[in-house]
């Protein structure tokens, strides 16, 4: 006959860290400050959710890296000039609102260079979106900015999608557009049966 376990073998009790822990998360819960901190947060997300733009596909163009390594600190000016003369043909041709992909390095150099138009008074809709994560995002810079320039220049959009994680970006925003603006120019996303046209 074996031995017989003892009825309270299972029950252990949770370690005193566990308990510390536990006593925290019960008061924070139960702080009216932070109760009313996440209401207004839960508030401000779903006005933002709200006010997502209804994008045109006719009149919105999204500007991304095909190629990451071909826009860099030496390429720039050229890209910086590139830039400029591919947003002068989409508002030749109707075009009013401008995505960048801020997470790839000709969608930031895009950013930077509609920000700086829409000081000097042009008026355009200029949205921001990322499809890679945060840590992944790469700069045409040597270094990567830092956040608070980040920030600094996102702050000039007129809306940041950054509801969307990086997968819900590529599938429910850029399979949208029928114009795109990368490193080669101007291009229109091809149908069924089409080649992509450069414009």
């Amino acid at each position: 006959m074996g031995v017989q376990p003892k009825k309270n073998a299972k029950r252990r009790k949770a370690p005193n860290a566990f308990q510390g822990w536990r006593s925290i998360l019960w008061e924070i819960e139960k702080d009216p400050g932070l109760i009313l901190l996440t209401q207004k947060m839960e508030q401000e997300y779903q006005a933002h959710i709200a006010g997502e733009p209804c994008l045109d596909p006719q009149k919105a163009i999204l500007f991304h890296s095909r190629h990451s390594w071909i826009c860099n600190f030496l390429t720039a000016p050229y890209f910086r000039r590139a830039i400029l003369r591919s947003f002068q043909w989409a508002v030749e041709h109707g075009f009013t609102t401008f995505l960048v992909d801020y997470g790839t390095p000709f969608g930031l150099l895009a950013l930077e260079v509609l920000s700086e138009l829409r000081r000097t008074g042009r008026e355009f809709f200029l949205c921001a979106a990322r499809s890679v994560h945060i840590k992944q995002r790469k700069s045409y810079r040597l270094r990567r900015e830092s956040d608070a320039a980040l920030v600094s220049l996102l702050a000039r959009c007129d809306y940041n999608y950054t509801q969307f994680s990086p997968a819900q970006t590529i599938f429910r925003l850029y399979l949208k557009f029928d114009y795109f603006c990368t490193e080669t120019g101007v291009e229109r996303a091809a149908k069924k049966g089409e080649q992509v046209i450069g414009v």
